[in-house]
Parts: structure tokens; sequence; C-alpha cells
């Protein structure tokens, strides 16, 4: 039901072939599987957003629009049950670009408080990363507001300038922990619950 109609009615031929499948039809089902795999990709970018996806002083109206869903160049997919699911998704994206003058105080107020928490905890917060085995090192660069949160490999000294295009997924939540870690450290709240699954 996700394909278009006539990416259906090919496959369907393809499936009843009686001498086997040519050089055509390979080419027709690697087509298929290239657009499943791009827009797959598409939607596990726009399930991890956060607010570590938003570099310094870019607006969130700006950057959002490109997380929408359009079928423009999935062709085989184009169809009513895939418009059906994509629908909701852009118009929580629109919903969320109404408010974001109010999410992008949100970031900018999660920014800070990262960068305070670790500039008092930046030496535990690196001892704790070699210890766990992870070979970077967190960095505050810059003064006042101009100050930035950077990433270092150990091995290298410039700072990494994309983390999600360097660490993996897990590495990205294993760094979000341990600033939030550290964030309750400073605190020092009475109680800390941490939702299941820990990742989200």
């Amino acid at each position: 039901d996700y394909f278009s109609d006539e990416a259906k009615g090919k496959l369907t031929a393809i499936t009843v072939l009686k001498d086997g499948i040519e050089k055509e039809h390979e080419a027709f089902l690697g087509t298929v599987k290239t657009q499943i795999d791009n827009f797959t990709e598409k939607l596990e970018k726009l399930r991890t957003l956060s607010a570590f996806q938003f570099k310094d002083g870019e607006r969130v109206a700006d950057k959002l629009p490109a997380y929408k869903l359009d079928l423009q160049f999935f062709s085989e997919l184009k169809s009513d049950k895939m418009n059906g699911a994509i629908v909701p998704i852009n118009d929580s994206i629109d919903a969320v670009i109404e408010q974001a003058g109010k999410l992008q105080g949100k970031i900018n107020q999660q920014q800070s408080e990262m960068k305070k928490a670790v500039e008092r905890h930046q030496k535990s917060i690196n001892e704790f990363l070699e210890y766990a085995g992870y070979r970077y090192a967190v960095e505050m660069v810059g003064e006042g507001e101009q100050a930035q949160l950077k990433l270092r490999h150990i091995d290298h000294e410039e700072h990494l300038s994309g983390g999600n295009q360097h660490l993996s997924f897990g590495e990205r939540n294993a760094f979000a922990i341990v600033l939030f870690m550290y964030e309750c450290l400073s605190k020092k709240p009475d109680l800390i619950i941490l939702d299941d699954p820990i990742s989200s």
C-alpha cells in the first residue's frame, strides 16, 4: 500500500516472471531499495533530532523546514497511504516552527546551562570520558557570550566541526548522559528520574 500504483504493478509483474529476472528488473528493484533506504534515513534523522543538531547562532525556524518529508523525489513511494502517513509528521513540524521563538529560547537556555556545567566540571568530565574508554575531550573555547562547547579527539589538535558526523548514536547518548549527570551534580536535586529507555 505504501508503493505507487505503477511500482506495485511492476513488482507484481516481476514476481510472476517465468524465466527469472533480467537486468532491467534488477535495476528497478535497486531503485526501489535506494528510495526506501533514503526515505528511512530521513525518518531516522528526524527521530534523532535534538538540541545537539543546532549549531550556535543557528535559528530553529530556518533549520526545521529541511526535516519535512516530501515525496517529490520518491516516485516509487508516492501513494495515498504514504501521503497519509507523512502529513501528520509535517503538520507536527509546522506546529513546532510556529513555536520557534519559544523553542529557540529553550535551546539557547539548554546550551547556556550545558556550557556552565562544562566550565565547572570540565576536568572531571574529561577524566570520566577517559576512564569510560572514549577518546574524546570537551573544551570551552572563547569568552563570555562567544564561548562555545567544543569536542576534540585526543589524538588531534583541531575540534570536531559536527558531532553527529563523527559520533555514533550511542556515543552521542553517552555524552548527553555525562553532561546531564554533571548538570545534576551542580543543581543538587532531591530526586532524579531517568525515563525508560534512557536513550530517550
